[in-house]
C-alpha cells in the first residue's frame, strides 16, 4: 500500500529554482545569479501563498542583508551541490503543475527583466516583509514570518520594480 504525499511535500525551493533557471534559458534572461534567483523565487513563493492561501513549499523565507533568500538553496549553493547553470536536463519537466508553471512564467516575464541590485532593492522597499522584519531583528538569517509575507503580496501583486526603481 503506497500512501501518497500531498504535493507540498514534493516541491522544495530547489526544484522551483531549477524551474525557474528552466524556464530564464527559455526567455533568454541571461542575467540570473543567486542573488537574483533568490529575489525570484521569493516572488514566485510569495505570490502563490497570496493566491492559494497555502505555502508553496515547507520552508520560510529567511532575513538576509541582500533581501529574502531559502537557507536550504543557499546551503546547496555554498556546498556546490546546486549550480546556475549546467545542471538541468535538457527537455526535463521540473514541475507537473500547470498553474504553478504559469504564475513562474508570469512572474518572469514581469521581474525577469530587472537586475540582481534593483530585485534586491524592490525588495527592500518600505512595507515589505524584509523592511518589517528589518526593524525587529538584529540578526542575519531569522525566518520571515509567513503572516507578513502574506500581507505583502496581498498589497503588491501586481507591484513591480519599476514602482519602486
Amino acid at each position: 500500500y503506497h500512501k501518497l504525499l500531498p504535493i507540498k511535500y514534493l516541491i522544495t525551493s530547489i526544484k522551483i529554482a531549477n524551474a525557474i533557471i528552466e524556464k530564464c534559458y527559455k526567455k533568454e534572461i541571461n542575467d540570473i545569479s543567486i542573488t537574483k534567483l533568490h529575489k525570484l523565487l521569493y516572488i514566485v513563493y510569495g505570490a502563490y501563498f497570496y493566491v492559494n492561501d497555502n505555502k508553496l513549499f515547507d520552508e520560510l523565507p529567511a532575513y538576509f542583508q541582500y533581501g529574502p533568500i531559502f537557507k536550504s538553496l543557499q546551503i546547496a549553493y555554498k556546498k556546490h551541490e546546486f549550480v546556475l547553470q549546467g545542471q538541468r536536463e535538457i527537455g526535463a519537466e521540473v514541475v507537473n503543475d500547470n498553474d504553478l508553471n504559469i504564475m513562474i512564467d508570469k512572474v518572469l516575464d514581469t521581474f525577469g527583466k530587472y537586475s540582481a541590485q534593483q530585485l534586491s532593492n524592490w525588495s527592500h522597499r518600505d512595507g515589505s516583509a524584509w523592511s518589517k522584519v528589518d526593524k525587529m531583528s538584529d540578526f542575519w538569517g531569522v525566518d520571515i514570518d509567513e503572516d507578513l509575507i502574506k500581507g505583502e503580496f496581498a498589497k503588491i501583486v501586481t507591484l513591480t520594480p519599476d514602482n519602486e526603481v
